[in-house]
Parts: C-alpha cells; sequence; structure tokens
C-alpha cells in the first residue's frame, strides 16, 4: 500500500508539460550538455589534427572515424550493464562523469598522450550514456502511444540547442585562446547535466524497474568507465587496426540477436528483423550525414568563400547549422508527423526514410553545383552553396534518426531495450566507418593547407560530392522496396498493441 502511494505521489509530480512527460524535458536538458561536448568536439577535432598535429588528411579521418563509431559502438556495453545491473539512471550520471574527465584530460597541453587518452575517455563515458537516455525516453510513453515519435523528435530538438552553442562556443574559444581550451570546456557542462538528472530522479522512478533502486555497483562502474579510457585510446591511435577488427563486433551482435529472435515469439522475431533493417538504413544515412564533421569541414576551410560582410567566419562555426537546423525545423516535422497521426494519415517509419534520403541526396548535389561553379573562381566555391547543402542534409536526419529512435523503443522486445538502442548506437558506429571510407577518396596528400592547389582540391571534393547524391539515390530505392514489409511489421504491432 505504501509502494502505491509512493508511485501515485511521483506520477502527480511528473504530470505533462505540453502534452509530454515531465521526465522528457529533463532527459533533453541533460542530453543537451552531451550534445554540447559532441558537438564542441567535432567542431574542433579535424581541424586541429590537420593544423596542429599536422597529419595528413588520410589519418586525421581514420582517427576521427574510429573515434566516433568507437564511441557508438560502447553503448553496447552501457545498454546491457543498465539493463541487467546498475539501471539507467545511474548509467547515464556515471558517464557523463566519465565524459567530463576526458575533456578535462584534453584541456590539458601535454602532448599527444593526454589528447588520445581524453578521447578515450569520453568513448568510455558515451558508452554509459548514449544510449541509456533514449531508452530512458522510451520508457516514458506507452507502446500504443502515438505521442512517441513526437516525443522523440521533441528530445531531439531540445538536445540540438546545446549543439548549436557548442561550435559557436567551443571554435571560438579554440581558435583565439587555444584549442586545448576549447576542448576542455564541455567538461562542465557535462557535470551540471549529471546534477540536473540525479536532482530529477524521481521522475522516472515508476517507469525504471525497482531492482535498480539500489547504489550497488554504481562506483565499480564510474571506476570502471575511467579505467576503460586508455584501452580505447590506444584503440584510437591503432586505428587502422582496429578499423578492420570493429566489424566483427557487428557480426557477433548480429549473431546475438539471431539467437534472441530464435527464442522468441513469432511477432517479437518480425521486430528484432524490422529493426535490424532499420539499423541498416540509418548506417547508410550516417555514413552520408557525418561528412559534415569530415569531408565538409576541410573543404569548408580549403574551398570556401567565408567572408561575410567583411568578417571571415571561423570554420567551426559551420558545425551549428546542424543542430539550429533541427531547432528551426524539428518543431515543424514533429507538428507534422502527430497532425497526420491524429488524423489517422500518419506516415510510414519506411516514408519517413525516403523523404530523409531524398533531401540527403539534394544537399550533395546543391554542394556538387557549388563545386562546379567554382571552377571558374579559382577552386572556390560561394558561401551560401555549402550553408544550403548542409540544411538540407540536416533536414535528411531529422527524418531518419530520432524516428529510428522511436521504432526502436517501440518494438523492442521486454528486457531488451537497452540492448536493443545500442544496437541502434551500433549502426551510427559503423556509418562512421563507411563514413570515414568514404572521406578517405577525397583525402589530400599534402599536409601544410596553404600549399594545396584550390583548383585541384575543389575537383577531389566535387566528385565525392556527386558521388554522395548517387548513393542517395540507391538508398532512395532500397528504403521504398524493404519498405513495404517493414510496414506490414510496425502496422500489425500497433494492432496488437491497441487490442
Amino acid at each position: 500500500m505504501q509502494l502505491q502511494k509512493t508511485v501515485n505521489i511521483v506520477t502527480h509530480k511528473s504530470k505533462d508539460v505540453l502534452g509530454h512527460p515531465r521526465g522528457l524535458f529533463i532527459l533533453s536538458f541533460a542530453e543537451l550538455f552531451e550534445r554540447f561536448s559532441y558537438y564542441g568536439m567535432r567542431s574542433l577535432l579535424i581541424l586541429y589534427m590537420v593544423s596542429q598535429l599536422k597529419y595528413a588528411d588520410e589519418r586525421a579521418y581514420g582517427i576521427y572515424g574510429l573515434y566516433a563509431a568507437l564511441a557508438y559502438a560502447a553503448p553496447l556495453i552501457g545498454g546491457y550493464l543498465a539493463d541487467k545491473l546498475i539501471g539507467f539512471r545511474r548509467a547515464i550520471i556515471m558517464g557523463s562523469l566519465v565524459i567530463a574527465a576526458g575533456h578535462f584530460c584534453m584541456a590539458l597541453p601535454f602532448g599527444e598522450a593526454f589528447f588520445y587518452t581524453g578521447l578515450g575517455l569520453i568513448i568510455s563515458g558515451t558508452g554509459l550514456f548514449k544510449s541509456n537516455i533514449s531508452a530512458l525516453v522510451g520508457m516514458l510513453y506507452k507502446k500504443e502511444d502515438q505521442r512517441r515519435d513526437a516525443g522523440f523528435t521533441l528530445f531531439y530538438l531540445g538536445i540540438n540547442a546545446g549543439g548549436f552553442l557548442a561550435p559557436l562556443i567551443c571554435g571560438y574559444i579554440g581558435t583565439t585562446y587555444g584549442w586545448h581550451y576549447g576542448f576542455g570546456i564541455a567538461g562542465f557542462g557535462m557535470i551540471l547535466g549529471a546534477l540536473i538528472l540525479l536532482i530529477n530522479s524521481h521522475h522516472f522512478s515508476p517507469v525504471e524497474s525497482p531492482r535498480f533502486s539500489g547504489k550497488k555497483l554504481s562506483n565499480v562502474t564510474l571506476l570502471g568507465g575511467l579505467l576503460a579510457g586508455p584501452l580505447f585510446a590506444g584503440m584510437v591511435y591503432a586505428n587502422e587496426t582496429f578499423s578492420n577488427i570493429l566489424p566483427v563486433i557487428g557480426i557477433l551482435f548480429l549473431v546475438y540477436l539471431v539467437n534472441i529472435a530464435a527464442k522468441s515469439t513469432s511477432q517479437e522475431r518480425k521486430n528484432i528483423l524490422a529493426l535490424v533493417l532499420a539499423i541498416f538504413l540509418l548506417l547508410l544515412s550516417g555514413a552520408l550525414v557525418e561528412q559534415s564533421g569530415m569531408v565538409l569541414t576541410l573543404f569548408i576551410e580549403r574551398n570556401v568563400d567565408r567572408s561575410l560582410l567583411g568578417w571571415t567566419i571561423p570554420t567551426a562555426f559551420f558545425q551549428s547549422i546542424d543542430p539550429l537546423t533541427v531547432l528551426l525545423f524539428g518543431g515543424l516535422f514533429s507538428y507534422l508527423w502527430m497532425r497526420l497521426a491524429r488524423k489517422g494519415k500518419d506516415l510510414q517509419s519506411s516514408t519517413k526514410y525516403a523523404l530523409g534520403f531524398c533531401f540527403i541526396g539534394f544537399s550533395y548535389f546543391i554542394i556538387y553545383m557549388g563545386c562546379v561553379s567554382g571552377q571558374a573562381e579559382g577552386g572556390i566555391s560561394a558561401l551560401w552553396y555549402a550553408v544550403i547543402g548542409m540544411v538540407f542534409l540536416s533536414m535528411g536526419d531529422i527524418c531518419i534518426y530520432p524516428v529510428t529512435l522511436s521504432l526502436c523503443s517501440r518494438l523492442s522486445p521486454k528486457n531488451l531495450e537497452g540492448v536493443m538502442m545500442g544496437g541502434v548506437m551500433m549502426g551510427v558506429s559503423f556509418s562512421y566507418l563507411f563514413g570515414s571510407s568514404l572521406a578517405k577518396l577525397a583525402s589530400l596528400p599534402e599536409e601544410n593547407l596553404e600549399s594545396l592547389d584550390a583548383v585541384k582540391s575543389l575537383t577531389v571534393y566535387g566528385d565525392l560530392f556527386e558521388n554522395m547524391s548517387l548513393i542517395a539515390l540507391v538508398c532512395i530505392a532500397i528504403t521504398l522496396i524493404s519498405g513495404l514489409w517493414m510496414n506490414k511489421i510496425t502496422r500489425a504491432k500497433q494492432e496488437v498493441a491497441l487490442t
């Protein structure tokens, strides 16, 4: 009886806000600082390696790709720990502290060893944080709740406020006062995010299993996360070797899913297969979208006229375009999904995917046209081609990534939400590996940016962007064909939930 009263009190305190559970906005605030960390790092990482460490393009792309891939693969372990041992809230808080430690480590100007160790700690902390916060968002909604897609889009919208500010703040501080200050500033935000979640933990008691009410293993998890940092650092340093080894984890994960599917009911088996397809489509889209942190960064630095009203825009500032686009258009997409659902005309997930790939293909076509016109301008493309292209690239991501999170939370078998959400992160992980392979096709061997021939580099970049637009067309065809089967499964799932 006392437990029931407690749950009622918590539920009363957690009344809906703007039509969604209060916990959605608390988690969005915590994720805001994680995105501040990510975008702050992304805005500086490639530029720092090329201009300060004097790495060749190919090596910089390899480090960036494996760093991001490991950061999104590690949630497989973090999801398991949350599912089975420590719970989602504690995993998120521990992850925040480890990420903060990574940023503080990179703030120390003591050479490459601290640079790689910082990257390793951020990877380790992201493993505990990333998939678990998305899984906890999904738990706020019942399986049949039609607000789910809109809720995840709002989650995606809210956290991008941090993503918008990060390149401006970290980019300005890093390029003006020192790269290490830019790397380190995000650590303070991660600590604040952890404190906010800790203070408001009671809002999540009704949706998280009571078996995680104790504090056992939390300190061990934090220590393990810190100790794992140097291990990941070594993997990033030896990126050429581990980029070939990491796909083995993907194969083992597929084997694990097949084993689960074999022991599941017929409907659960179909749901798992639908999620595998969704993760594959996310992998393809991510490889194209995440070029904004790799090839597009160096393309803008070398071949885009960044002058505006007599001021040269720092290249790092362009990383704010993605989150700003989400802030401007994410709410519109969320409203559209909800309005269509209320009228009984909700778009199927595969249709949203196809729309996303259309945006992505158009974005690269625009940037390619900028490369074509720039040939007559001494190898310098006009600013607006890059800006408009990156806006449409982000609009494509809005149609795919949050919808995949929603689909995963709706179709995941019970007590496997964290693992399946980790599978989504694994898809993003491999998108970075695939994306870095694509980026290397546009690698320029010179280490000194000033010695580069602009016309030559623009030709190389233009060829890659043209191929990217063609890849997007192929992805549209794959989505439309495979989506017919996915739609049957997701529709059947909705019918079961409503009966």
